[in-house]
């Protein structure tokens, strides 16, 4: 049987031009149980040296494998139940005609890597009717970004504490296919614009106790080094003043009292009249 599953969401590398049959897709996930069975009793009775790092990196390959085969199956056969669910020929829906078309492939990346699966088209029919639907992805919840939502919530989540290219990097190592930094921004706009609306609608934990509010000054929490701290305590330089400053401070109503706050600023740097600022 030819190849099921792509290369990635973009490459197919010779996978199959036809939709398989279900008993295909059984066959295709049988047989990937029984090589990941074999491959763990070779890994185990080799005679040369193998550590469990590699042994464990292989495992894991062959698992990722059934899952890709297991979702491909689970598509295959819902498939067949959601068609079989559409009326024959000529149908409505919501006011307007439809008909069953072809089956289209479409790639989907999904925890276990991307695969490929098939599912039947509903073109609009009439005079100028355009547009139809996938019955399997509409009964699926699947969006039109060929990625599954436990991948999307999963690259937003870490998108809220890392940043974009971080998030990608990270999610890497978790899931074989992660997606690019310009669909996880996009993704976390989109999940960010009904935040404000789903905490509005929790209600408040029933075992929430007593709130605790501390209000913090402005200056935010200390985070300098001994060293810089041990700049800042040195010995100030004391300011000359100039004359015109001294005239301001002798001319004060307390001029006998030492300025503070705002006066000795503008005593030290008087600011120039608004006049002559952009003469």
């Amino acid at each position: 049987m030819a190849r099921i599953h792509p290369q990635s969401l973009s490459r197919n590398g010779g996978v199959s031009t036809q939709a398989p049959s279900t008993s295909e897709v059984k066959l295709h996930s049988r047989g990937e149980v029984a090589r990941a069975l074999a491959e763990v009793e070779d890994l185990a009775s080799r005679d040369g040296e193998i550590t469990f790092r590699d042994a464990e990196r292989a495992i894991r390959e062959s698992v990722l494998a059934i899952g890709r085969a297991m979702v491909v199956l689970f598509l295959s056969l819902r498939e067949d139940h959601v068609v079989a669910r559409l009326p024959e020929g000529t149908f409505e829906r919501a006011g307007r005609a439809f008909r069953r078309a072809p089956r289209i492939a479409r790639n989907l990346t999904t925890l276990f890597g991307t695969v490929r699966y098939w599912r039947t088209y509903v073109r609009g029919k009439g005079s100028g009717a355009r547009g139809g639907y996938h019955p399997l992805d509409l009964a699926l919840g699947l969006g039109a970004d060929r990625l599954s939502w436990n991948v999307l919530s999963r690259a937003v989540r870490l998108a809220t504490e890392l940043s974009f290219a971080r998030a990608k990097t990270v999610l890497s190592e978790f899931v074989p296919n992660a997606p690019s930094t310009e669909v996880i921004e996009q993704a976390l706009l989109g999940f960010g614009a009904h935040a404000e609306a789903f905490f509005e609608m929790q209600p408040a934990p029933s075992d929430d106790g007593e709130v605790l509010i501390v209000e913090i000054d402005g200056k935010g929490a200390p985070t300098a080094k001994a060293s810089e701290l041990a700049k800042r305590r040195g010995k100030r330089r004391r300011r000359t003043l100039t004359p015109r400053s001294r005239r301001d401070i002798e001319a004060a109503p307390n001029a006998h009292a030492t300025p503070r706050g705002r006066d000795a600023r503008r005593a030290t740097s008087p600011r120039t009249p608004r006049s002559r600022r952009w003469s």
